[in-house]
């Protein structure tokens, strides 16, 4: 550093001698404005944009100005003679504000700290000692206000005057509210929570409703509390309790309930307390939050349980009545022609119409409008962190029931093909009010598909993987398990008997279902239906004939089906034996439903059955110790008998695990099958058999 600061003064000794000026006139005011503005340039650049080993050194050798640059925002860069100059200027670092000192510049490290302007420290602990900058051109001052640290209005009380018994906490001062958990004595009483005789339960009932106020935020449980307020979205045995506040005027009025810990609050706000046929709402959520705009003025009711005792933390606030938010009824809809990303947000917004997929329903709704002026794909997603969001799309805000498309999903993905020009409406609502995005893209129009009808299918008879598509497709087919379904129709021929198994696996987030049936559009001649995932029919010892599967969903998507055949079997054809005690570790997943039960919603999902081979008189346990689903699991004598069930299990480990416990089996062959619940269950799981001979 001595040496740069020698080489630096010495070239402005030589600069402020006239005679030699003019050597240097390739360094001019102009150069100069210049690198000041190049300065500012480099202000904005990412460090990862320049290697460190370019920075200007101080004399390093230069032939221009942007050669000098040490990348340090408060040094003025200069090429002087052929050697770098960057000299600090503090008044690159001025804030403008003189209390906290005047900032230097460092040629090393930028703009640093200052000394502070002056001591304010009065030495008096009781007071808050604060320099205060001054108008322009007036020097800052001095004030000395009482000691207040939590800035709640009330001076610690070892001071004189003060009367704030916990001056670190803005919730701790005479007057205050007690909060019931928070282990500060809130009120300034020297009583703590539970034993402030503000914490005991008093509002158990209609009769004495808590009271709150605006603003105001309480502490509360339902510790003891009996089950005994109607309210139309919980149990009557859930322990209850009420609140009441009072409204003067019309106000916009936010509701929050706050569980803790497994508090999971069931929330009933009422006119009328205990009275359902006056709720004005009633829902469950963690956090409940209700939004109302321009409540009307009076006395209102708050019913909150739960299925646990606990406590929680609830808040009302009120605010003078504004405008309704933008997109709030399908007339102020939010114009978003062209697709892009927008945010919404539910909790302050009113129900304002009935979508055809939720008629029965009472949601908050949202709002936006599109228009095309030719036809286009519309693809459309929505997603929210709470909730899954019910999207519609209609084309009049007088009729939203008549809709384009009207579902949900989490997140929610849809893609509406060949829709005419026009303008649309899309509404977004919620069980849950929260907030949400929704994306809106426009695609070109999607080609019908060539298997659209009965007389169009497919022939899959070759076997092997078809990539499908219902994007533009038409509602042709209502199946046994579908309705108003957009779908597509294949057929295959089977010369002899074969086992058959046809899988639909959707693309993306698209989930299809499959048909198959004897006679194509012909609901009567259905063999399997399947409206869930995965889409997948599993058949053994399929006769020979003709057969059309169709591939369905309620709205447009992409697939593959795969179609395999191979020689017929039976259930009871290769089954695997289990002689011993040990650990089995199987899957259901994509097996045939074989068989069926007498419990677990008579277990007709895919199942995995085994021969129990007992050697000698024997106790049995067979336990599913781990599993992926809702498991099933019985046994019986007879692999082809359903009569002949000995015993069968559902959730007997507890949820979704079985359990088969006999004391004694005669020895022999036995059928222990893996089942699932209902029609809808399979996956993988892990079995541990324990044989005792007896």
């Amino acid at each position: 550093m001595i040496g740069f600061f020698s080489i630096k003064s010495f070239l402005f000794a030589v600069l402020t001698t006239g005679f030699l000026f003019n050597l240097f006139a390739g360094c001019t005011e102009e150069a100069i404005s210049e690198d000041t503005e190049r300065d500012e340039k480099v202000e904005t650049m990412a460090e990862d944009e320049f290697e460190l080993d370019t920075f200007a050194e101080p004399g390093d050798q230069c032939e221009i100005d942007s050669d000098c640059n040490d990348y340090i925002d408060c040094t003025i860069d200069r090429c002087i003679n052929g050697f770098c100059i960057n000299e600090p200027s503090d008044a690159f670092c001025d804030d403008g504000l003189e209390c906290n000192g005047r900032e230097k510049c460092d040629v090393l490290r930028g703009c640093i700290p200052g000394e502070i302007y002056r001591d304010c420290d009065d030495n008096d602990p009781c007071t808050m000692d604060i320099c205060v900058e001054g108008d322009p051109g007036v020097a800052p001052h001095c004030e000395h206000a009482p000691l207040d640290r939590d800035g709640d209005g009330h001076i610690d009380i070892h001071c004189p005057g003060g009367d704030d018994c916990n001056d670190m906490s803005d919730r701790a001062y005479p007057g205050a509210r007690e909060l019931c958990f928070d282990t500060i004595d809130n009120d300034c009483d020297g009583k703590v929570d539970s034993l402030d005789e503000d914490c005991s339960l008093t509002n158990d009932s209609c009769s004495n409703p808590k009271e709150i106020f605006p603003g105001e935020l309480l502490e509360w449980f339902t510790t003891g509390a009996t089950g005994d307020i109607d309210s139309s979205c919980d149990s009557q045995t859930y322990s209850d309790v009420a609140f009441s506040f009072e409204l003067t005027g019309r106000s916009d009025v936010m509701i929050t309930v706050t569980g803790k810990d497994d508090f999971y609050p069931y929330v009933a706000i009422q006119s009328e307390c205990g009275n359902n046929s006056t709720t004005i709402y009633c829902a469950s959520n963690q956090p409940f939050m209700y939004c109302q705009k321009g409540m009307e003025p009076g006395t209102y009711y708050i019913i909150v349980s739960s299925w646990v005792e606990g406590s929680f933390e609830i808040v009302v606030e009120a605010n003078p009545p504004s405008p309704p938010e933008e997109g709030d009824t399908c007339e102020s809809a939010i114009d978003i022609s062209g697709g892009g990303h927008y945010e919404g947000n539910l909790v302050c917004m009113n129900d304002d119409a009935s979508f055809q997929c939720t008629s029965w329903a009472h949601y908050k709704d949202m709002f936006f409008k599109f228009s095309l002026d030719e036809m286009h794909d519309v693809l459309l997603r929505a997603s929210a962190i709470l909730f899954a969001p019910y999207v519609t799309v209609f084309r009049d805000c007088s009729n939203s029931g008549d809709a384009v498309l009207c579902d949900s999903g989490y997140p929610f993905e849809r893609r509406i093909a060949r829709l005419e020009p026009g303008n649309y409406i899309i509404g977004v609502e919620s069980y849950t009010p929260g907030r949400f995005s929704l994306d809106m893209s426009l695609l070109p129009p999607s080609t019908p598909p060539e298997n659209e009808t009965c007389d169009e299918a497919v022939d899959v008879s070759a076997g092997g993987r078809y990539s499908g598509s219902l994007l533009a497709a038409q509602d042709d087919y209502s199946g046994t398990c579908t309705w108003r379904e957009l779908d597509v129709f294949y057929k295959f021929t089977l010369m002899e008997p074969k086992d058959v198994h046809l899988l639909a696996r959707g693309v993306g987030t698209f989930e299809p279902d499959i048909v198959l049936m004897r006679e194509c559009g012909n609901p009567s001649t259905e063999i399997r239906c399947k409206n869930f995932p995965p889409a997948e029919i599993f058949l053994r010892s399929l006769p020979e004939g003709d057969y059309w599967i169709a591939v369905e969903a309620p709205y447009g998507g992409e697939f593959d089906l795969d179609v395999s055949f191979s020689p017929p079997t039976t259930a009871c054809d290769g089954l695997d034996i289990i002689e011993t005690s040990g650990t089995i570790s199987g899957s259901t997943a994509g097996m045939p439903d074989d068989f069926q039960a007498t419990c677990g919603g008579y277990a007709t999902s895919p199942d995995k059955a085994y021969i129990l081979r007992i050697g000698v008189p024997s106790s049995l346990i067979a336990e599913i110790t781990s599993a992926d689903f809702d498991t099933v699991m019985h046994l019986r004598r007879s692999c082809d008998d359903p009569a002949s069930e000995i015993v069968c299990d559902d959730d007997g480990a507890g949820y979704p695990l079985s359990r088969i416990n006999i004391p004694s089996l005669d020895a022999g062959d036995y059928i222990l099958i893996v089942d699932g619940f209902g029609s809808f269950s399979s996956g993988n799981f892990t079995l541990q058999v324990t044989i005792s001979p007896l």
